[in-house]
């Protein structure tokens, strides 16, 4: 049996509409130093915290400097995004194995 989902159902598969994360990364940008720091906190998977996250900065990012701390020991999100997907992160900072500028990597795209 094949369940048709209802048009009214909130789709899972879809982080967040881009529509409402480009008008919030407008918000944010246009806040200036009311919004200098910005915390993505969510109940859904770690991945799609992750994903709304960057799609949320790179959006900044067209218009102001940006920088994501992902505390996520492992996200696949991020490390796909990253320019170098085997940096270390802050666990090797803190535990002094590497050193700040080791830990910072650029988007890929």
């Amino acid at each position: 049996v094949l369940i048709e989902p209802r048009v009214d159902a909130p789709r899972m598969d879809v982080v967040a509409d881009i529509g409402e994360v480009e008008q919030l990364a407008d918000v944010l940008v246009g806040a200036g130093i009311a919004a200098r720091k910005v915390t993505v906190l969510g109940t859904a998977s770690s991945e799609s915290i992750a994903l709304t996250a960057l799609t949320l900065a790179r959006l900044m990012a067209q218009q102001a400097k940006v920088v994501v701390v992902d505390l996520v020991a492992s996200s696949v999100t991020m490390t796909a995004a990253s320019a170098d997907p085997v940096a270390p992160g802050l666990a090797e900072l803190m535990q002094g194995e590497a050193s700040f500028a080791h830990i910072i990597t650029r988007d890929r795209l």
